[in-house]
């Protein structure tokens, strides 16, 4: 019986933790669009606020794979992948670059979608019928 109400105890503690924390992001996600549109106007703050939620993200996936520790898998034979594994090996070498590299990759693609667009499409394109990638 003490084990199940030790185990029923943290699992509360868990959902009470995490509501917490949505309700911090929520509130910082408001506070920074509240501070934003008066300068660039909903849309403008809305972009903006995603844009620091994302650049967030990018630092705490950063953070995760530098505490994974390890080698990164041996060069790839295709280009696309050795070119992955060099970012990844940045990325883990030099979290703080690899976050300003993302952050200005990510101001010019806001500031040009249509060259975001044309890079999208070039990096996802998708073979025809009869054409092999």
């Amino acid at each position: 019986m003490n084990l199940i109400r030790r185990v029923m105890t943290g699992v509360i503690a868990l959902a009470a933790l995490s509501a917490a924390a949505v309700v911090v992001v929520f509130a910082t996600a408001l506070a920074l669009y509240a501070l934003l549109y008066p300068h660039l106007g909903s849309a403008g703050a809305a972009a903006g606020v995603a844009l620091a939620f994302a650049l967030l993200l990018v630092v705490f996936a950063f953070v995760l794979i530098a505490m994974m520790g390890g080698e990164s898998p041996k060069a790839a034979t295709t280009q696309s992948q050795a070119l992955t594994d060099r970012l990844l090996n940045m990325a883990t070498k030099r979290p703080i670059v690899a976050t300003v590299a993302a952050a200005a990759a990510g101001l010019v693609a806001w500031r040009n979608p249509s060259l975001a667009a044309v890079l999208y499409k070039t990096f996802n394109a998708r073979p025809g019928p009869g054409k092999s990638r």
